[in-house]
């Protein structure tokens, strides 16, 4: 019978990456979904003058079939489906499929550079 902490080690010893470092846990559902959240408003994200961002009318963003993978350098490649709905209208649009690599910078999950 293995002791608790003997068996936590065992279940984190598979994120070891091959240059030794350790790879945070992959990035759950809620966080994919802030990072594609960022993605779509970023292009309509207005700045006032003491620099406070905000969106006049943001559109309606969902995330669902969320699954990662480690990926070279740290990162995490994922993949999820995105729809999203405008401000003014009623219906969402089709679920797109999409895959990203993120990784864990500055304290949040962020897209990774392609290399």
């Amino acid at each position: 019978m293995f002791s608790r902490p003997l068996l936590l080690l065992a279940m984190f010893l598979p994120l070891a990456s091959a240059h030794g470092r350790t790879l945070r846990a992959a990035p759950r559902a809620a966080d994919i979904e802030a990072v594609e959240t960022t993605r779509i408003l970023a292009p309509v994200t207005e700045y006032t003058r003491d620099g406070r961002a905000y969106v006049e009318f943001a559109p309606t963003i969902e995330t669902r079939a969320a699954a990662c993978t480690p990926s070279e350098g740290g990162a995490w490649l994922c993949t999820f489906e995105t729809r999203v709905r405008d401000f003014f209208e009623s219906e969402f649009g089709p679920w797109q499929p999409r895959r990203e690599r993120l990784a864990w910078r500055k304290g949040c999950w962020v897209r990774a550079a392609e290399d």
